[in-house]
């Protein structure tokens, strides 16, 4: 499915794809990589848990 998203993308003149992954999801990371993405950067998101 990946692989003809990309493929219909590019047909349409889209000219770069971009996306999101967790930095722990290996599997989807591989996936990506794969498919000849590479990583741009790395976004830090910190979190504040307020316990009741």
């Amino acid at each position: 499915m990946l692989s003809e998203i990309l493929q219909r993308l590019q047909v349409s003149g889209a000219v770069d794809v971009r996306l999101s992954v967790d930095s722990k999801n290996d599997a989807a990371k591989g996936l990506y990589t794969k498919f000849g993405f590479q990583e741009e950067y790395q976004r830090i998101h910190y979190e504040a848990i307020f316990s009741p």
